[in-house]
């Protein structure tokens, strides 16, 4: 029986948390069909072997055979050759018994942040732009990077759907959902 895990690799701490709220919110409204989603951190910059590594071992403490890998990259960081060192990882042989298939990558730009704001306030243009103040704006208050979060919950999924990096998550999510263990 072939037992498919299905990851979410984010680059931030926080990045967790928001992409667990995000996924039940797409769930809870029915703009996708699965929500077995796993995520998981790396610390940003290059990808290394070692991750591969924990990810094939945590996938088979899980007991999975197959993995679909869903990287979520802020622009703002190097994105093209953390791209590629991924996607190389992704190409080399694969001699363990887990079947690595090759990685979906959704290039936010220019980083989380912006899902945030336009999730909260529904407004794309100025979220890309000055995020920082218009938060401060809005909230009174100065960001905080826990508040990715933290605020997560108060996001309204229809505001995002109309921005283009999160419309590629989206898409991703519902193919990554088609997939099915058998």
């Amino acid at each position: 029986m072939r037992v498919l895990c299905r990851y979410i690799v984010v680059e931030d701490t926080y990045g967790v948390g928001f992409h667990k709220k995000i996924l039940n919110k797409l769930y809870s409204s029915n703009l996708i069909s699965c929500r077995d989603f796993i995520v998981k951190r790396i610390d940003p910059g290059p990808c290394n072997h070692a991750f591969i590594r924990k990810l094939k071992g945590h996938a088979l403490r899980k007991g999975c055979n197959k993995v679909q890998t869903l990287f979520v990259i802020d622009v703002e960081s190097t994105y093209k050759r953390e791209e590629s060192d991924i996607l190389n990882h992704f190409k080399h042989g694969n001699k363990s018994p887990i079947k690595l298939f090759n990685p979906y990558i959704v290039l936010v730009n220019p980083n989380h942040e912006k899902w945030l704001c336009i999730g909260l306030l529904g407004n794309l243009r100025r979220c890309k732009n000055n995020f920082r103040h218009i938060f401060r704006q809005s909230f009174q208050r100065e960001y905080k990077k826990m508040y990715l979060d933290t605020m997560a919950e108060k996001v309204e999924i229809r505001n995002l759907v109309k921005d283009k990096d999160f419309s590629r998550y989206l898409s991703i999510l519902r193919k990554m959902c088609k997939e099915k263990s058998y």
